[in-house]
């Protein structure tokens, strides 16, 4: 029996897979939508990319068709010499519709205005850290601003994990301090303001976590 050879790299999984069975569910339109959000995803890190490029220029895009031809601009010159490559990120641009320059052009604008800190590494130990797409501490207010560019609607609780990591790294009580935590999804902007007593939960969760697995590596000294 011959296998129709679909892809060579063992580690490309179909976005449609028997391991992932949930389309077999799906009406036609929400098959459409996923395919169509998983480019979004990823185009994800070179939308994230530019705009971290603008924030850091203080440049405030005037229009969505400044950061469409911005985005446009950033991905030739990444990608210009994998012609491939360079014409498969082009073609994703076709799934992504226009609010979503819209909502990255906010995004941009409130970040700079707010004078924030972009893509900005935080966390607690080897295990627990991450990257937070915009943030400032000043005056005890933390602020804390996620971009999204998939279309499934974003949940706060990323955004409360940063705060509790940034108390951690910073050695800062979090009831001593206010917090403002903003997502950039779909045109819209969500914004929470998460209790102190939330945030010293979740502090208090890394660091049992976090000794659980120093425990169970051996060590006594890893990042904390």
């Amino acid at each position: 029996m011959n296998f129709q050879m679909f892809s060579q790299d063992p580690n490309d999984h179909a976005p449609f897979s028997p391991s992932s069975p949930s389309w077999i569910n799906m009406t036609d339109e929400q098959v459409l939508s996923a395919w169509k959000n998983k480019f979004r995803t990823v185009l994800g890190t070179d939308i994230h990319e530019w705009a971290s490029g603008e924030i850091n220029c203080h440049n405030k895009p005037a229009s969505v068709r400044e950061v469409s031809r911005g985005i446009k601009r950033h991905i030739y010159n990444k990608y210009k010499r994998d012609p491939e490559k360079l014409d498969l990120m082009f073609r994703h641009l076709r799934y992504l519709p226009s609010e979503a320059y819209g909502t990255v052009k906010t995004f941009i604008n409130d970040v700079v205005t707010n004078d924030m800190l972009s893509e900005q590494k935080v966390g607690y130990s080897y295990f627990f850290n991450g990257t937070i797409d915009a943030v400032k501490f000043d005056k005890k207010l933390l602020q804390i601003y996620d971009l999204k560019t998939g279309s499934t609607p974003a949940k706060f609780e990323q955004l409360y994990i940063y705060c509790a990591e940034y108390c951690l790294q910073h050695s800062i009580n979090p009831f001593e301090i206010s917090f403002e935590i903003r997502i950039y999804q779909n045109d819209e902007i969500f914004g929470e303001n998460p209790a102190s007593s939330d945030i010293l939960s979740l502090m208090d969760n890394i660091v049992h976590k976090n000794k659980i697995l120093m425990k169970f590596e051996g060590v006594t000294a890893y990042d904390r």
